[in-house]
């Protein structure tokens, strides 16, 4: 759906879960979310909602997004399209980052191309 994804956050020792909070960028659809085991940074791993080759107002999500999220507040620190969709559907599954934050692993399906 357009608009913002929300994310609501746990508190270990009182478990009451926090008030949901809009995150990341306006007209991405978010689907997996990854803590950074070094600096404890949120990534986010999605769809953009209409691909820009697609026109304003048509076409199913298309391009592959990751953006990182500073865990304090909230705020957006990198934000970066990881597969154009170039007149395809890169529909994420899941995504994960290594150990020292320099690797991104995004898992998604794409169709094949056509042949002319």
């Amino acid at each position: 759906m357009p608009g913002r994804d929300h994310i609501g956050i746990l508190d270990p020792t009182s478990l009451h879960i926090k008030p949901l909070e809009p995150i990341g960028v306006q007209d991405v659809a978010y689907r997996a979310l990854a803590l950074g085991p070094r600096t404890g940074d949120i990534y986010l791993f999605g769809n953009r909602i209409i691909g820009p080759d697609r026109g304003p107002r048509q076409g199913p999500p298309s391009d592959a997004v990751v953006t990182v999220l500073d865990s304090t507040n909230l705020t957006v620190i990198h934000n970066w399209t990881v597969r154009p969709s170039a007149g395809l559907d890169w529909y994420v599954y899941s995504g994960s980052i290594d150990d020292q934050e320099h690797h991104l692993y995004v898992s998604y399906h794409g169709p094949p191309r056509q042949l002319a």
